[in-house]
């Protein structure tokens, strides 16, 4: 008998079908696999985020302590409760900073006595 179109056709039917069970272990074992890795990426940006919290709770400790430290020099708080005199540092306290023009007649004052 001689072989037809028709025949073709079956054979390469029989071979597609033969090729859907292997095709389906592979994908039951991929996703598997994907529901490994989406397990695993769960967990490492759970441990990513607590670090970034962790960070971010001491920048904002480190900023709130900053700015109460800030917050008490622009209150005034005499420079000599601090243990340091102006006069040993000779360094500007920050209400004397926030005097512009006092610094300013303080800058040209000390470029005419270095002859600047």
């Amino acid at each position: 008998m001689p072989v037809t179109r028709m025949d073709h056709r079956i054979e390469a039917l029989e071979g597609v079908v033969a090729q859907i069970q292997p095709l389906g272990n592979s994908m039951v074992e991929l996703k598997g696999d994907l529901e490994h890795l989406n397990a695993r990426l769960v967990m490492e940006l759970g441990k990513l985020n607590y670090k970034i919290e962790v960070s971010l709770a001491m920048g904002r400790k480190e900023l709130n302590e900053a700015l109460q430290i800030l917050a008490k020099m622009i209150n005034g708080i005499p420079q000599e409760s601090t243990g340091v005199t102006e006069a040993e540092l000779s360094v500007m306290t920050v209400p004397k900073v926030l005097d512009l023009e006092d610094l300013q007649a303080q800058i040209w004052a000390d470029e005419r006595l270095d002859g600047v």
